[in-house]
Parts: structure tokens; C-alpha cells; sequence
């Protein structure tokens, strides 16, 4: 087989604290579900996956965890080596109105996470969700995020705002995944 003409799967993870709007940003960008039918969703459990084909070529394996305490906890320790391994693409989504000391805690093992198991990571994105939001205060986020990343992954990090709500998200990460595919498509 040509090796042009491989099939190639990409690894995503989309990680964050619950209730920051991963699965609605999920949702909205690749299964078309408008905002106003995600404003209620419950929180994921576990991890779920969503194959996306960009093209006959590249399909994305997305995985989506659960942003719960516990879903978080088992993340970072029981089944790290399997979720974090091979990542081509990872989104860590914080909520512009959270509260910041746990979005930091589960951060910077998300950072060491990636460090420790996903080496040749193309890119980190930052997406900091909600910020249509009246009292949305991304820069704060943004900054207190920052200071946690790792001196070998400053270069692959992108802080991206963004809000399902008024439609950003989802162009925003269609963009993002058509720039990584190009890298394969060459």
C-alpha cells in the first residue's frame, strides 16, 4: 500500500474539570447539536470515544473524560499510561467562571501526564470555555494556567477562548484539527 494512501488514526484527548463544557464542545463541533440542546447535559462518566473521519485518509480517535473528581483521580493515576500514551492532539477546556485551585490541580497532572507518556505531542490547546459569560474572567484562567506548563511543552501550548454559545468553538476546532492533518497529508 501506498504509504500516502495509509489510513492514519490520531489520538485527542479533551480533558478538564466537570462542567466546563468539553462534551458540549464535543458535540456541538462534530455531531451538529445546536447550543441550546447542550445547556443541560449531564456530566460524562468514565471516558467516552467518538471516531471522526476528517477525510478518507485521517479519522480522529477523540476521548473524552469525565471531569468529575473521581473520573479525574482515576485519569491521572489508574489508567494514565493507556489515556495519555500516544497523543497527537490534547485540549485541557477550562470554564472562564470556575474555581481556579482545582482547574490548576488537575492541570498540572494533566501537564505531567502528557510529559511522562506523550513526548511527541504536536499540540496542547488550552480552551478557555464560556467566555460570553458576564462575570467570565479568561485572563485570570489563562494566566493561572500558565505558570504550570512544563519548560519542554511551552512550545506545543495554545491558549485558545472561546464559547459554544456564540458559535467560536466550533470553527475554532475544525481548525485546529484540519492544521494537524496537514502534517500527515504531506
Amino acid at each position: 500500500m501506498d504509504l500516502k494512501q495509509e489510513k492514519i488514526i490520531l489520538k485527542v484527548l479533551i480533558a478538564g474539570f466537570t462542567n466546563s463544557g468539553k462534551t458540549a464542545i464535543i458535540r456541538n463541533t462534530f455531531q451538529n447539536i445546536k447550543f441550546t440542546h447542550l445547556e443541560h447535559l449531564k456530566p460524562t462518566r468514565g471516558i467516552e470515544r467518538l471516531l471522526y473521519p476528517l477525510n478518507e485518509r485521517i479519522t480522529f480517535s477523540i476521548w473524552d473524560v469525565g471531569g468529575t473528581i473521581n473520573s479525574l483521580n482515576r485519569l491521572f493515576s489508574d489508567f494514565a499510561d493507556v489515556i495519555f500514551s500516544e497523543l497527537e492532539l490534547a485540549f485541557y477546556v477550562a470554564s472562564a467562571v470556575e474555581t481556579w485551585d482545582i482547574v490548576v490541580k488537575f492541570f498540572k497532572k494533566f501537564m505531567r501526564n502528557i510529559v511522562i507518556y506523550s513526548r511527541n505531542i504536536h499540540n496542547i490547546y488550552i480552551l478557555i470555555n464560556k467566555i460570553d459569560l458576564e462575570h467570565s474572567s479568561e485572563d485570570i484562567i489563562a494566566d493561572s494556567l500558565v505558570e504550570h506548563i512544563p519548560d519542554q511543552l511551552r512550545d506545543t501550548i495554545k491558549i485558545v477562548p472561546l464559547s459554544i454559545k456564540e458559535g467560536s468553538s466550533k470553527r475554532l476546532i475544525i481548525k485546529i484539527f484540519n492544521e494537524i492533518a496537514k502534517l500527515y497529508q504531506k
